[in-house]
């Protein structure tokens, strides 16, 4: 149970399989800048609401939106960072500790319990008000983490009801989700609902599908294994082989142009699909509609936004002094050597 916690309840609800205990994750690697920044917004969020404190360091304007909205809807009652634990067995539920980080184990995570961290929590009479934040594009799939998240905060408080909220922070702004309120059955429904999918896990096979985007188990899934194989050419693989384990300096250059070529023909496979896909939409055999999403994306026009200060008596120092160089990484890259240019030149 130690390999399922409260935030992968998403994948769960999807795949069984990499919750057995005989599947070993891969090893993870540096996060990406994306993910940096969404753990350090995460991490000053929780210092604020506990402590009162700002981050000393610039995280930019995703930072400056979720400040902005954390004061201003802060309560006294919000907790961030509160851990609990759940035992599906017995329908069981406490509160293990504030921000201990996610060893939970060493917090006095019994066997057969099932442990998550909130992102803020607060009481409110009989009702327990979850927050679940996030800074990526979309953070829909984060809505049966919700669920549970809500089910389990409201067990270990004694509630009866309680309010769960996504709420997306972005560079230009924040975009809190309609918040859902679920009454003292729904809440034992989802907990009833989870508990059977655990049960489900031993003896799983994966499941392919959307989901495996975030999933840390999709590098070495069996299931995704045959499709990247199929995917590189087989006259590459006389030299080197697809996998995790690196073997020499050529080989991780070798897999870097592979893995790119699995992208280009993942996203390949993606416009066929989108333009197979009628714009109403394409029934399936479970009822279910497969249709493509659509979303508001509120950015910023910069020419026109330098035009206005410009009308607006901004000088060039005063335009030049907005301006913020960044340095960021443009992904890993083979340099040739200058000999060899010149030879290609010539």
């Amino acid at each position: 149970m130690a390999a399922f916690t409260i935030s992968s309840a998403s994948t769960l609800a999807h795949c069984r399989y990499p919750f057995r205990e005989d599947v070993e994750m891969p090893h993870q690697g540096t996060p990406d800048a994306a993910q940096s920044k969404g753990t350090g917004v995460h991490a000053a969020i929780a210092e604020y609401v506990n402590k009162g404190d700002l981050p000393s360091g610039e995280l930019g304007p995703t930072w400056d939106c979720a400040l902005a909205w954390v004061k201003a809807n802060w309560k006294q009652s919000w907790v961030a960072e509160p851990a609990y634990a759940w035992d599906p067995s017995t329908d069981a539920a406490r509160l293990l500790g504030v921000d201990i980080g996610r060893d939970y184990a060493a917090h006095g995570r019994r066997p057969g319990e099932v442990a998550g961290t909130l992102d803020v929590c607060s009481v409110e009479g009989d009702t327990v008000y979850v927050y679940e934040f996030g800074t990526g594009h979309d953070v829909s799939h984060k809505f049966q983490q919700l669920r549970l998240q809500c089910a389990v905060a409201a067990l270990a408080h004694g509630c009866s009801r309680a309010v769960g909220q996504l709420v997306r922070f972005a560079d230009d702004g924040t975009y809190p989700g309609q918040p859902v309120e679920l009454d003292e059955f729904a809440l034992a429904a989802i907990r009833g609902e989870f508990a059977e999918m655990l049960l489900e896990v031993p003896g799983s096979s994966p499941v392919p599908g959307e989901h495996c985007s975030r999933c840390n188990l999709a590098p070495v899934c069996p299931a995704a294994a045959p499709i990247v194989e199929a995917l590189v050419p087989v006259e590459a693989l006389v030299s080197h082989r697809w996998g995790l384990t690196i073997s020499s300096p050529d080989h991780a250059a070798w897999l870097l142009a592979m893995a790119r070529l699995v992208a280009a023909a993942a996203d390949a496979v993606k416009e066929q699909v989108k333009a197979y896909v009628p714009k109403d939409g394409l029934l399936l055999e479970d009822g279910s509609l497969l249709i493509e999403a659509m979303r508001n994306v509120n950015r910023k026009n910069h020419a026109r936004i330098e035009a206005l200060a410009t009308a607006l008596g901004a000088t060039d120092e005063q335009l030049e002094a907005c301006s913020v160089v960044v340095q960021e990484s443009a992904g890993l890259r083979v340099k040739k050597p200058a000999k060899l240019k010149r030879a290609r030149a010539a």
